[in-house]
């Protein structure tokens, strides 16, 4: 019994080792302490000398000086030497990166947990769907859900489409724009598409997957639509909020990266998306030269801080300002949608923060909403302690993290009307990093709902839904024809006229 459990370790070890062309094995994720200038100078050179081969997961922040760093096996005792002889303070979090990756893909479920909507459901989640498809009498089965794993590309697009199927009157699958290897952009607006609507509601923008190996980003994305589905389902407390709010719920921003690090030839820790400008360069010297920073790309202090100018560099800006298929269709997007779209958060991995305000400087002038928006964040991870007594943060980026230029955060700050803009940093705080078991998708899922549902409640208190004059008719071509109709009428307040004009004339 024991070779044969040593022979299912080996097999299971040799098919690992083909998932992933890129191998970490006895990589070490250490974190460092940079206190001072000479401190920081010696740390930069350091990182120079190895000449793109350390992967920095987390500079060193400016309230700590603590940062964490991604070592391969053959550097390691050259960088720790190095860092010995500059007296940074290090200890190691990670031992063997690849043993984390093995780890997190062994704990991945091949199918997500039952949702209310889903066949098999509990008995409760079967009455709800008997009384839901009393209303949808055109109501299709589940392809099966992916909450609660972490799912490809492949199944988020599927599940999405199923999604507009299922609920006809709530669910509406859009394609922003195209990515460079052709993948699409997929968001899913979530709201009342009724032939009676005839309120506005406010918009809620979230987004996830912009840099590729945050996974727990997406699948954190992906549990919010679920829980936005379920309240519409069972009607329970929470539908007075979620219901009057339109939302537009992009789960990957950045599908050609995510692919990558999913794929039998990828690497499992990949940053950027997948466009290449130098074939050249990129294709024949070194693979890891293509790619831009989705999140370095946008055009608000585009490339003068926080970013590199070296294709090779995680952190490259790009060619030019939007120069990047999936900068170019949020901003399109949010552009277009300026007067519905009223909060945004975007969510990426690790660190446990919430920020608000500017993150390309630390000496910004103030936003007006400044004062507002961090008593939002702040109440946002109180909402998460008290759901999971995980410690998040509220604050900035310069304050929590650190200064960069071209997010997407400070460009919808800077040229639209959303004054609820939030950037999250999911769990955890090195532990695992990138590198979550799939046992942490749901209760990490379920805390950045919590802190969702705080940002929609004051979004609605500032911009509660107002009543149109129009009402919207769906046509098979899935066009739509307003008609006007005074709100008076609608009202019924035409009866209170006929009645006082009986009075004066009778």
């Amino acid at each position: 019994m024991e070779s044969i459990g040593f022979l299912a370790a080996v097999a299971i070890t040799t098919i690992l080792s083909c998932v992933y062309s890129t191998r970490y094995d006895g990589d070490e994720l250490l974190e460092v302490l940079v206190k001072g200038d000479a401190q920081m100078d010696a740390f930069n050179e350091t990182l120079q000398h190895f000449q793109n081969r350390i992967s920095v997961w987390q500079p060193p922040v400016a309230s700590t000086g603590a940062g964490h760093v991604h070592v391969e096996n053959e550097d390691k005792d050259e960088f720790k030497d190095r860092l010995k002889t500059a007296k940074i303070p290090f200890r190691v979090l990670i031992r063997d990166v690849q043993e984390n990756i093995d780890n997190e893909r062994m704990s991945n479920p091949s199918e997500g947990i039952a949702l209310p909507w889903d066949d098999g459901a509990a008995e409760g989640g079967r009455r709800n769907r008997r009384r839901w498809r009393r209303r949808r009498a055109d109501a299709v089965p589940s392809n099966g859900s992916i909450v609660g794993k972490y799912a490809t590309y492949g199944e988020i697009r599927e599940w999405l489409y199923d999604l507009e199927r299922r609920f006809p009157d709530l669910a509406e699958v859009k394609v922003i724009g195209k990515t460079f290897q052709g993948r699409d952009l997929l968001l899913l607006k979530i709201g009342n598409r009724t032939t009676t609507a005839t309120t506005l509601r406010p918009g809620i923008w979230v987004d996830a997957g912009t840099h590729a190996r945050e996974w727990i980003t997406v699948s954190s994305a992906i549990y919010i639509i679920s829980q936005i589905l379920t309240n519409f389902w069972t009607a329970n407390e929470d539908i007075s909020l979620i219901g009057n709010v339109d939302w537009y719920i992009v789960p990957l921003v950045n599908p050609d990266g995510y692919a990558h690090t999913q794929a039998i030839n990828g690497t499992r820790l990949w940053r950027k998306n997948r466009s290449v400008y130098n074939t050249s360069y990129s294709t024949f010297y070194n693979l890891s030269c293509r790619g831009t920073d989705i999140n370095r790309n946008f055009g608000f202090h585009w490339r003068e801080i926080g970013a590199g100018t070296d294709p090779c560099l995680e952190t490259y800006s790009g060619p030019w300002a939007m120069s990047e298929n999936e900068t170019r269709a949020i901003a399109d997007f949010l552009s277009g949608h300026d007067a519905a779209v009223r909060g945004y958060v975007t969510i990426h991995s690790y660190g446990q923060l919430f920020m608000v305000r500017w993150a390309y400087s630390l000496d910004a002038p103030p936003i007006p909403e400044f004062n507002r928006t961090i008593a939002v964040a702040s109440e946002a991870v109180r909402a998460i302690n008290a759901s999971s007594g995980i410690e998040y943060r509220a604050g900035t980026s310069p304050q929590l993290l650190y200064e960069f230029g071209g997010g997407s955060g400070d460009w919808v700050r800077a040229n639209t009307a959303i004054r609820h803009a939030y950037d999250v940093e999911l769990r955890d705080r090195g532990d695992f990093g990138f590198l979550l078991p799939a046992n942490y998708v749901l209760p990490v899922g379920e805390e950045i709902w919590q802190a969702v549902k705080v940002v929609a409640s004051h979004v609605l208190e500032d911009y509660p839904p107002i009543e149109t004059t129009t009402t919207t008719t769906r046509t098979s071509h899935n066009t739509a024809t307003t008609t006007n109709t005074p709100v008076f009428f609608k009202r019924g307040r035409c009866s209170v006229l006929v009645y006082l004009l009986f009075l004066v004339l009778f």
